[in-house]
């Protein structure tokens, strides 16, 4: 973490103990978990010394690969309409131009974090077509999701 001036507040002195600011968002995530992930978002963007054990939290457990994806310029989902819920229904994601390590600095800060992942494998939907992994692998010599434990699939 960072370094503490002796003139720090209380609340400083707290978030700079990993293991307290693990716990904070911890209970944090636990009371939200049915609710959603508003609270967690919160402290991320406004405590640097919570930033990462919320972020861990947030993105620990995804019901879709879609977020990860939408981390990377070259890949694209493209919108094809509206549900009757407010929601724009996405399209496959496709690879528009040739990948080079630069466009995953933003997915591998996330990527880290992920432990558990649900796939939803539905051919002729919206969701993600695993054709898009291969193309992703070719690209790294390291894992995509290097904590990853859990996969579900929906087949």
């Amino acid at each position: 973490m960072f370094p503490l001036p002796s003139h720090c507040r209380a609340q400083e002195r707290v978030f700079a103990i990993p293991e307290l600011a693990k716990e904070i968002c911890w209970h944090l995530h636990a009371v939200q978990h049915a609710s959603g992930q508003g609270d967690l978002v919160n402290v991320a963007r406004s405590c640097r010394r919570l930033m990462d054990p919320a972020l861990d939290f947030l993105w620990s457990q995804l019901e879709d690969v879609r977020p990860l994806l939408d981390l990377i310029p070259a890949v694209v989902s493209f919108i094809s309409g509206e549900s009757g819920y407010d929601e724009k229904i996405h399209g496959p994601h496709i690879l528009m131009e040739p990948l080079d390590k630069a466009q995953f600095v933003r997915f591998d800060f996330y990527a880290k974090r992920v432990q558990a992942l649900r796939y939803h494998h539905e051919p002729g939907s919206d969701r993600v077509p695993c054709t898009i992994f291969p193309q992703l692998r070719e690209c790294r010599t390291t894992p995509l999701l290097p904590n990853l434990k859990l996969t579900t699939t929906d087949v």
